[in-house]
């Protein structure tokens, strides 16, 4: 078969007697032999067997798990074909899901492929008496374990191999997840459960024993439905870490949401702040830990984040205090709830949007729709919740004059996309 197409997730895609078919292992201009794993009316899942004519931009994967975890789809991809399918995918999602046309910027490019997460999250499970990390294959319950993630940063790996030593002598069945942040030298570690932990206090003479600089954090939640819950407790070791950039000084929690490429996440910022004017005033949403809002602050004329988390915005106004930011605010709230009173009295208002993948709730986009608003600046991990908001805001009279993609996550599907709409 021929392959004509990709779809959202870097499968190929071929079309034959009226059927199409998702390929996995399948580059685009490819000629393969299939194997059906599921069968539709009008569709097949399907995997490559044999490359009959390969792609010049085929390349070997580095990991040996590739394939089987599902946490990367892209790594036989080159990295020029992954950032062209990135672009692609933007593209084509704006257009599909939104009915959107516009120009999408060639995608900018990560300076590692690997090992460039400074978080990770590994399942955990027990097998034969011994506890085990690893991941889940897509879409299934079916546990491969994983002693190494070329995403992961060195550190990260090295706090993986320990903890996977300790645990495999310190049974603990009741462990759903092993959590790894890693800031410098330092990493916070959360452990999600759904009963009782019996090994907490050896796990920390453990990491002490070998070196590691570390907050150690229980997560109880006994549902089946979601791993992580909002509620962390602290367990020992650092209660935040420092986090060094843009010349401040910030404490990071462990429910502090922070990108998970730190390159690449700077990048990002530097186009958003090309984006905006020194004789504007901006409401960040989803604002975080507030370190875009406070290099806006830098900027604009005024600065207002808002963000939910409570610990998240105790740092942010931290950061304020120690930068003596005259013209940046912090508000502690759902954006649905505030951003209306955080909006008046504004001249100029212009709004930086960075909400979770599941997009801005419609409460917010209706705001902005009726606001005095006249440009926004949507900042995304995900290209059909995008679609769909912006969709939504161009019945208000908003229309795209940039859109750019940024390659947050290589050797995955996912892309983040800087976009500024305008009135």
């Amino acid at each position: 078969m021929e392959i004509v197409d990709y779809d959202i997730v870097g499968r190929g895609v071929a079309k034959k007697d009226g059927k199409v078919y998702f390929v996995k292992n399948a580059l685009l201009g490819e000629d393969v032999d299939i194997k059906i794993e599921s069968e539709g009316k009008n569709f097949c899942n399907a995997v490559a067997t044999k490359i009959n004519i390969p792609s010049a931009q085929r390349q070997k994967p580095e990991c040996k798990y590739y394939g089987v975890c599902g946490g990367c789809q892209l790594q036989h991809f080159s990295v020029k074909e992954q950032l062209l399918f990135k672009k692609q995918l933007v593209q084509n999602t704006l257009k599909k899901v939104g009915s959107l046309q516009c120009k999408v910027e060639d995608v900018v490019a990560s300076n590692k492929q690997y090992f460039y997460r400074n978080k990770c999250a590994f399942a955990s499970q027990t097998q034969n008496k011994r506890t085990l990390f690893g991941m889940y294959k897509p879409k299934t319950k079916d546990f491969v374990e994983i002693k190494k993630c070329l995403l992961a940063s060195e550190g990260i790996n090295n706090v993986l191999s320990l903890s996977a030593k300790f645990f495999a002598t310190h049974c603990e069945p009741n462990l759903k997840e092993l959590v790894i942040r890693q800031v410098g030298d330092s990493f916070l570690i959360i452990l999600a459960q759904k009963g009782k932990l019996t090994s907490l206090d050896e796990f920390q003479k453990y990491l002490s024993q070998h070196g590691i600089r570390y907050g150690l954090f229980s997560n109880h939640n006994l549902s089946d439905d979601e791993i992580l819950s909002s509620n962390n407790i602290y367990v020992a070791g650092e209660k935040w870490l420092l986090l060094n950039e843009f010349s401040t000084e910030q404490k990071l929690f462990a429910g502090s949401f922070l990108q998970v490429n730190s390159y690449v996440k700077n990048l990002l910022y530097q186009q958003v702040l090309q984006l905006t004017n020194s004789n504007e005033q901006i409401v960040d949403a989803y604002c975080g830990i507030g370190q875009m809002t406070y290099l806006l602050s830098q900027k604009a004329e005024k600065v207002i984040g808002i963000e939910s988390v409570s610990s998240a915005i105790s740092s942010a106004n931290e950061l304020k205090e120690k930068t003596n930011s005259k013209n940046l605010e912090f508000v502690l709230g759902d954006v649905k709830q505030k951003l209306s009173s955080a909006l008046k009295g504004l001249k100029n208002p212009v709004v930086v949007l960075d909400p979770p993948r599941k997009g801005c709730e419609r409460q917010v986009l209706e705001i902005l729709g009726k606001s005095r608003v006249k440009k926004i600046i949507y900042v995304s991990c995900s290209p059909i919740s995008l679609s769909r908001d912006l969709a939504y805001l161009s019945g208000y009279g908003f229309k795209i004059t940039l859109a750019q993609p940024f390659d947050m996550f290589p050797n995955t599907a996912n892309v983040e996309t800087v976009v500024q709409i305008t009135r």
